[in-house]
């Protein structure tokens, strides 16, 4: 009850986070009391004015206004929490959706200035002006006054933080999406990337004594990925031509963006691998963050990396065959160029004997998907046919796809 009485109230209309804070702030005392037996209308009365005095007087104004349209004379207070979950919930969907924020250009930045504890250079967007803001406590533990590097807590805790904050997971600041952060400068001292910080850094994580990652459970997965590229098969020159399993399907986000993406169907990859970048650009809900050991082609140790698992839905835009399946996020699948598409001259002979090719037709050739064994019988239909002593084509739910090897492009040379 004490919280609900030191409520701090939120002045301006378009304070999306200071209208959360509250919302959660009362939801949360609510509950409290009602675990001990207190109901709502016992003291709904006496949190009535204390609401009335925390919501901005437009927000108020419009509640009032609702409610002499419904022929309400006297609005509860449960009403009046309603209706501030609606009004919230509704700009942060807004909010949210927008492709861009309004850059800080000259004319507004003195504003922006006098509202930052420390010293920006005027009409600054540089990373380096950004540091003099996040240095100063941990971006991951609001309430400690450590730095983001000195932090302890885990990276699944860290990305909890920051999407409980509404922070851009690239550049820290509140109000955007990594996906849509423009923020120069940004560099991990770790990897080098510029898409995060070094405190978020997957390379930056350090193993104690029993190989677990530092601030982590200790619970994960071995998963084999064995496949192994060469990348002078970019250069083939008499050699043969290798073809992998390649398709191409929509992923459909949660915001009902669409997004193409080229597919590898690998046996020798135990897990499926969705490029994080992809699952970022179309909002792909998360459905688990998971710790696992990665084996690869060669290698002697694994490597030991918390992946997030997203809900995934697949679709082929010419037969309408969906799936819908989680898949694990990476940053990286496979170097580009280095999964070939079928030459125009094997797909050209392969229509005139009726089969089309899931994979044509297009530049682009990185790999967004892999499927490994755990989501490849969903994707092969069982069918298949021999071209020929070296080359195979298998049904998938996404068309037909090409296995195996051959001598030259063209088709005259493919022996079919």
């Amino acid at each position: 009850m004490n919280t609900l009485l030191s409520l701090q109230p939120v002045r301006r209309i378009n304070d999306t986070l200071g209208l959360r804070n509250l919302y959660d702030e009362i939801n949360n005392s609510i509950r409290s009391l009602e675990s001990l037996g207190i109901d709502i209308d016992s003291y709904g009365n006496l949190l009535y004015p204390i609401l009335d005095r925390c919501i901005p007087v437009e927000l108020m104004l419009l509640f009032n206004r609702d409610q002499v349209v419904k022929g309400v004379k006297e609005p509860v207070v449960s009403d009046l929490i309603n209706f501030l979950k609606g009004e919230m919930e509704a700009r942060e969907r807004s909010f949210s959706e927008r492709t861009e924020l309004i850059p800080i250009a000259k004319s507004n930045c003195p504003l922006f200035m006098k509202t930052q504890t420390a010293s920006f250079n005027r009409g600054s967007s540089s990373a380096a002006a950004l540091n003099v803001s996040i240095g100063k406590f941990c971006d991951f533990c609001p309430k400690e006054t450590h730095r983001n590097e000195d932090c302890k807590v885990s990276m699944h805790d860290k990305y909890k933080a920051l999407y409980d904050q509404y922070k851009c997971r690239r550049c820290l600041r509140k109000g955007h999406k990594k996906k849509f952060c423009n923020v120069k400068g940004i560099k991990c001292k770790t990897c080098g990337s510029q898409s995060h910080w070094e405190y978020l850094c997957d390379k930056g994580q350090k193993s104690n004594k029993n190989g677990n990652i530092s601030g982590s459970s200790s619970d994960s997965r071995d998963v084999g990925v064995n496949s192994m590229f060469r990348e002078s098969m970019i250069d083939t020159g008499n050699r043969n031509i290798i073809y992998y399993q390649t398709a191409r399907a929509n992923v459909v986000g949660s915001n009902k963006i669409i997004r193409g993406i080229r597919i590898l169907i690998d046996s020798g990859t135990e897990t499926s691998f969705l490029l994080e970048s992809i699952a970022e650009e179309v909002g792909l809900p998360t459905v688990s963050i998971e710790k696992l050991k990665i084996h690869t082609f060669g290698s002697q140790a694994p490597h030991l990396r918390e992946l997030e698992r997203k809900r995934v839905l697949l679709k082929d835009p010419n037969s309408g065959s969906h799936l819908e399946c989680n898949i694990q996020v990476i940053d990286k699948i496979v170097g580009v160029d280095l999964i070939r598409i079928p030459s125009k001259g094997i797909a050209s002979v392969l229509r005139q004997k009726g089969f089309v090719l899931s994979d044509q037709g297009r530049e682009d050739t990185e790999i967004g998907l892999l499927i490994g064994n755990d989501l490849m019988n969903k994707i092969l239909t069982g069918k298949t046919y021999r071209l020929s002593e070296n080359l195979m084509l298998y049904e998938t739910i996404f068309g037909w796809v090409i296995n195996g090897s051959s001598r030259g492009e063209s088709a005259s040379n493919c022996t079919l």
